[in-house]
């Protein structure tokens, strides 16, 4: 082991342990994050990191203080890491430093605010009171002119109404100016809040802003530097990139591999960051409006500009891409935070196959990785496993588990191999919202909900458990609850360590999880094997050729595509003939991988990569 350069007795230079990790969006439920990697640091050195929008902003950390580690010998990184909770929950103008990341750009400070005015109320009446209050507040030129039809109707009636009647109907009048005040309030808002954020890339803040205040930076700008600062970086014009991180320094040739979710909302589909393609360009001055200059000084420095199409330059390869710009993209929570816009050829238009000198990029909108994977719990997946991937989950309390003291019981972790193959309940019972809320968390993460309970996953995943009031849009969080979820975190992190590492004696170990992923792995095969066999047997001769007839087939005879070469057909054949009489062996005996494999039992399918 190398010798510490640094008085720190908590986190080793060089664990002999690797892992990879993933961790689940969720806005302000990342504060989760920090004290749980803290505590997985310890023992384990992090290759595989992956994340989608507040977990793609924890991720990033993590490979920005893993990179310190093997860089430059210093555990620093991980140290502010586990400070972090501490200074988000600092006080900086009456609110906490990490409400303070949430910087409305101009022209949507008055939304904003109108928004969360009522940020921390819980009383749902007190909540309806601010609500109207603080649209009438932000709006009020609407409000006032629609006190007029009000007074001039008192004006009026005041003198024309018998004293029987009177009170009765200056109080119905004004009910009904409080009403059309407040309709007439809530249209100028939709308006407003329509025009406004369709321009400002839909969303409330870019995350950058006109004048960055240096005690208070916007939440990329913070980011940033809290990036480089993480990983040691002392060169501000040179932010850490995904090339540094896939070639830090290494004894055993582990590079850090960072991977998050974005989604492209305009081919409403989503990307894995970073991207391996050279499908995009950006615009240089945009994007100086959602990262710090710097940022985007780099990025246009390590890009090609000769090949740059009608002002918008062609995005550098990922090697060169700062780690910003991956976690800033998966992090574009809709409304809240805005789209991330790039431009793409649209090679569907007639136009644009005439040749490149036609071509011209049109804009894609990026927005928050969660929209279609949450929780990527596939990242990084292979037969079998050769280091575990830890996960982290964010989950509402049981309703007969309900939230404790103790921050070590507000957290779940399978304690057999039986446990959490039951689907999780969300009641909505006659409430419309609650039924229109679960269909769209059915529509977004009804891929995860299925995946967390597969065996080989479940007993790897820690959920950390949230109450309404915590994490998710509570921006404005106060510093006892900031507090809370990091010491939830810390018991996270700590818990599944010592399960893994063997540390707590518990049965469901590294060995356990290494079996059942052999268990359900060579079911799978063994499943997928079987099947091709029986598609070689079945097929009807008087409409389709058996694929031993396509197989051995002369080049020039249809089908014409993807034909092999005549070494590449000889390959085949000899392989394919190998391969039947293995799968015809395993129909033959009386046993099978599959009895008694662990359940539900997976299946082997064919996906895009994205």
């Amino acid at each position: 082991m190398e010798s510490k350069k640094e008085n720190n007795t908590s986190i080793p230079p060089n664990p002999s342990r690797t892992c990879d990790v993933v961790m689940k969006g969720g806005i302000t439920s990342g504060i989760v994050y920090p004290k749980a990697i803290y505590q997985m640091a310890t023992d384990y050195r992090f290759v595989n990191i992956g994340g989608t929008s507040a977990g793609a902003i924890a991720a990033s950390l993590t490979a920005a203080a893993e990179y310190n580690r093997r860089e430059n010998q210093s555990c620093s990184g991980f140290e502010i890491l586990n400070n972090l909770p501490t200074l988000l929950s600092e006080n900086v103008n009456g609110k906490s430093r990490l409400f303070s990341l949430f910087q409305p750009n101009k022209s949507t400070r008055k939304i904003f605010n109108a928004i969360f005015h009522i940020a921390g109320k819980k009383n749902k009446f007190s909540k309806g009171i601010f609500s109207a209050s603080s649209l009438i507040y932000h709006f009020p030129f609407i409000s006032f002119l629609a006190l007029i039809p009000g007074a001039l109707m008192m004006y009026f009636l005041w003198n024309k109404i018998n004293d029987g009647l009177f009170t009765i109907t200056i109080t119905i009048t004004a009910l009904l100016t409080l009403v059309l005040m407040l309709v007439s309030t809530l249209i100028s808002f939709g308006i407003t809040f329509n025009k406004i954020l369709s321009k400002n890339y839909y969303g409330l803040t870019t995350g950058n802003a006109e004048k960055v205040d240096d005690n208070a930076p916007p939440l990329t700008v913070w980011l940033a530097d809290m990036i480089d600062k993480v990983a040691g970086n002392k060169d501000p014009l040179k932010p850490l990139t995904f090339g540094d991180l896939k070639n830090v320094k290494d004894n055993r040739k582990d590079s850090i591999i960072l991977q998050m979710m974005t989604t492209n909302v305009t081919w409403r589909r989503p990307h894995t960051l970073p991207f391996t393609d050279a499908l995009f360009y950006f615009d240089e001055s945009e994007f100086k409006t959602f990262f710090p200059k710097r940022v985007v000084d780099w990025i246009v420095s390590k890009s090609n500009k000769e090949s740059a199409k009608h002002g918008k330059i062609p995005l550098p390869d990922f090697d060169d891409m700062p780690i910003v710009v991956g976690a800033r993209m998966s992090l574009s929570f809709p409304i809240l935070i805005s789209a991330v816009p790039l431009y793409a050829i649209d090679y569907t238009l007639a136009n644009n196959k005439k040749g490149p000198q036609n071509t011209t990029p049109e804009k894609c909108l990026f927005s928050d990785g969660g929209i279609c994977s949450n929780f990527p719990i596939h990242f990084f997946d292979s037969p079998i496993p050769g280091r575990p991937t830890f996960a982290f989950n964010l989950d509402e309390f049981h309703p007969e588990h309900p939230q404790q003291k103790d921050e070590s019981k507000n957290i779940y972790l399978t304690n057999t191999n039986g446990d959490g193959v039951n689907d999780k309940w969300f009641r909505f019972d006659d409430s419309l919202l609650k039924f229109l809320k679960s269909l769209m968390n059915t529509m977004q993460n009804w891929t995860d909900h299925t995946q967390v309970k597969m065996p080989g996953y479940r007993d790897r995943i820690v959920s950390i458990h949230l109450s309404p009031d915590e994490g998710g849009l509570n921006l404005n969080m106060p510093e006892e609850v900031i507090t809370h979820l990091s010491e939830r975190g810390m018991y996270a992190g700590e818990l599944l360590r010592d399960r893994f590492t063997g540390t707590s004696g518990h049965p469901m170990d590294w060995n356990n999880h290494r079996w059942i992923r052999y268990r359900t792995t060579m079911c799978m095969l063994e499943n997928y094997l079987k099947n091709i066999e029986k598609k070689f047997e079945e097929f009807d001769p008087n409409i389709e050729k058996g694929y031993e007839e396509l197989l051995h087939r002369a080049n020039g005879e249809p089908p014409q595509c993807y034909e092999f070469t005549n070494d590449q057909r000889e390959f085949a054949i000899d392989e394919m003939e190998r391969l039947r009489e293995y799968i015809q062996r395993l129909n033959e005996r009386m046993y099978s991988y599959c009895s008694g494999s662990p359940r539900p039992a997976p299946e082997l399918k064919a996906k895009p990569k994205i």
